[in-house]
């Protein structure tokens, strides 16, 4: 059945996909793997993962990267059915998957932790998950051809469900459905096509899956040892293996090389990529190694504290970062962010060398702080918006209901009502959609739990508290950059204090006015802004050299072979740069550098977002 985006509750989704054989497809994807709208709630409202768009093309190799506790993790468990989606669309292969079983979205994932069998050799470790396994295979006879036929199996599914729902099917509202399974039983009848049989794999095709998967691991030797007589990259292959034996729709990977030493891990790198070509997979793989985002993806996902930083190829990423978050994890060594003053078009460093942009630099410059304006305008205008209030007086309306001894029914049901007839915004509606589930059956059932209807009334006023969603995500967004940083408690006694939704919506207020401020003074005249130099693109002076020039002192020389990694005391702080190794440049050593206009980067100081123009 085809499956639209319309909104439906767990219990709703669960009914029409068990109604239509559990699978529900959507045509019009075009890509192989796409999360819509994916958010992550754990219980007492950790938000793990806000808003989470992606979409992966089918043999792709997708990395997601990014600091410990981004959320790359939990996302790839979410998209394997470990972890159940709060809210959002997960297809693949243009399948609605939210609610299917890791086993029914054919995935295969490989840890960090091999999982290995200890008593059992290589070969055994890599043929016990299809050893297990049973699937639908071509139905042949004596003579090894396909057999065509009318399916039995469907046959008996559909007279099952026309028996079962007999009584259901006589009444007027349910001809309709009654016509359309007994016109899929003649269609059945009076159309043979190809049959196929569900069985395990017999011996020989485990030992042609098993030798094939060696053979592209170069594992042929192993078989017949045990993971204990195995090297790290050794076991790490095995793991592998046991994946691509299974032939799934998805390669799953969460740090799977994070146990090896630096060495192996550089020979597995590509030994991981030449795999993914040679077995034509689709691949998602999670690591907090950019080195390893870099060099092995199609695509790169940068994530931190939730959000999605950037999406883009690994040379995108790297030469335009979306903000000084992405611009400091992506590239070895960091990007250099310095501290400069803007007025009119020219950037000016505490060292005295002053900066002149070009024009479409300018132009970049001026659009982005006003584009901000605008934006941060409208986030103010959202205080002491809504009907949260109102809806928190319902709520507390119905709670003292429920204190009475014989409370009024009726009473607390037409609040309940009113509560689920207010509209709010789709931020609001997600953190309340677990209380409004209690609401919408006690409203239909006309049955009343007390401690339980108590409970989801207070978490009801506990997400009603404070501003519009849509607020505190925009200061979560700045937070998730690594920069902003609001709303700190003044002193340890009052951090302890329990704060009220009056006190949490003025200090939301209260940061919003600073940022906005900040913008508007910014716009009228001279501020502060960042400025981002990646160390590779700067290098000493050569003379008639055209670019931006400045002098520094040696503090450090690191020899890395061929070139040297310099830390210099320069433009007001100290910054790294790489130079060729042409001749010995020693600590104190007084030197001339420089750098093109082009490689350049301005960052804004509030958000760090880049002022690059977007397109």
């Amino acid at each position: 059945m085809e499956h639209s985006n319309e909104l439906l509750s767990k219990k709703e989704a669960r009914k029409l996909l068990k109604k239509n054989g559990g699978t529900l497809v959507n045509s019009s994807i075009e890509d192989y793997v796409l999360l819509k709208d994916i958010n992550k709630i754990y219980q007492g409202h950790v938000h793990a993962v806000y808003d989470f768009n992606l979409g992966i093309k089918k043999n792709e190799f997708v990395v997601l990267v990014g600091p410990s506790g981004c959320g790359k993790s939990t996302t790839l468990r979410m998209i394997a059915g470990l972890e159940e989606i709060s809210s959002g669309y997960l297809y693949i292969d243009k399948v609605l998957s939210n609610d299917k079983t890791p086993k029914e979205r054919d995935v295969a994932m490989v840890f960090q932790n091999y999982a290995l069998y200890p008593h059992m050799n290589v070969f055994d470790n890599i043929s016990f998950g299809i050893s297990l396994r049973k699937e639908e295979f071509p139905l042949l006879d004596e003579k090894g051809n396909q057999v065509i036929g009318i399916d039995k199996r469907k046959l008996r599914k559909l007279q099952a469900e026309l028996a079962r729902n007999s009584l259901l099917f006589w009444k007027k509202d349910h001809q309709e459905e009654r016509q359309k399974i007994l016109a899929e039983i003649e269609k059945t009848k009076q159309n043979p096509h190809p049959l196929t049989k569900l069985r395990h794999y017999t011996k020989k095709e485990i030992e042609q899956a098993v030798f094939h998967a060696a053979e592209v691991l170069d594992l042929g030797s192993l078989l017949d040892r045990k993971p204990k007589q195995l090297s790290g990259g050794q076991m790490q292959r095995v793991a592998l293996g046991r994946a691509i034996v299974r032939k799934p729709k998805l390669f799953l990977m969460d740090e799977p090389l994070s146990n090896l030493d630096a060495k192996l891990r550089v020979a597995m790198r590509a030994e991981v990529v030449k795999i993914h070509k040679e077995v034509g997979a689709t691949t998602i793989y999670v690591t907090h190694d950019q080195t390893e985002a870099m060099t092995m993806a199609n695509k790169v996902v940068v994530m931190n504290k939730g959000f999605v930083q950037q999406i883009g190829s690994p040379l995108d990423i790297y030469r335009y970062p979306y903000n000084i978050f992405v611009a400091t994890f992506i590239g070895s060594p960091a990007m250099n962010i310095l501290d400069a003053e803007y007025d009119e078009g020219k950037l000016s460093f505490s060292s005295g060398l002053q900066v002149k942009l070009t024009k479409k630099e300018k132009e970049a410059h001026d659009a982005f702080l006003k584009e901000r304006v605008a934006y941060w305008e409208d986030i103010d205008s959202r205080f002491g918006q809504g009907k949260e209030k109102e809806a928190i007086g319902l709520a507390n309306k119905a709670l003292g209901y429920l204190k009475e001894k014989n409370f009024d029914k009726k009473a607390v049901l037409s609040c309940l009502a009113q509560l689920m007839a207010m509209e709010f915004s789709k931020d609001r509606l997600l953190l309340l959609s677990p209380s409004q589930k209690v609401f919408a059956q006690c409203v239909r059932q006309k049955k009343i739990e007390p401690s339980e209807l108590s409970k989801a009334l207070k978490d009801a006023i506990k997400c009603l508290e404070g501003a519009d969603p849509a607020i505190y995500q925009s200061l979560a967004i700045l937070k998730s950059h690594a920069i902003f940083e609001g709303g700190k408690a003044e002193n340890k006694e009052e951090k302890k204090e329990k704060l009220t939704p009056e006190h949490i919506e003025a200090n939301q207020k209260k940061e919003v006015e600073t940022i906005l401020d900040s913008y508007r003074s910014a716009s009228a005249g001279p501020h502060s802004i960042k400025v981002g130099l990646r160390p590779e693109d700067i290098h000493l002076y050569k003379d008639g050299e055209e670019g931006i020039k400045f002098a520094g002192e040696v503090t450090l020389s690191e020899l890395l072979g061929s070139e040297y990694l310099l830390h210099v005391n320069a433009l007001g702080q100290e910054i790294l740069c790489k130079v060729p190794n042409e001749k010995p440049i020693l600590i104190g050593e007084k030197v001339e550098l420089v750098f093109s206009l082009d490689h350049l980067h301005l960052f804004d100081c509030a958000s760090s977002l880049s002022m690059r123009e977007r397109n």
